[in-house]
């Protein structure tokens, strides 16, 4: 919201990136989707998913920093 973008775009989805990489995203709301939908922010899921995961998993796989 604060930083003026309209649109999110998402891969992987968070139990992804958690199964596949030593991140943790932490805790998420609910509906955090639909609270940003709300404040005008569309959000599009799963875009190429399995393409997603594994990029996630070759990062891990490569001992990419986790932050």
């Amino acid at each position: 919201m604060w930083a003026g973008i309209d649109e999110l775009l998402i891969g992987a989805r968070s139990q992804d990136v958690e199964e596949l990489t030593k991140f943790n995203e932490g805790p998420l709301p609910a509906d955090w989707g639909g609270e940003l939908e709300t404040s005008g922010i569309a959000v599009t899921r799963d875009i190429l998913r399995e393409a997603a995961r594994e990029a996630c998993k070759v990062y891990s796989d490569r001992a990419g920093a986790t932050y």
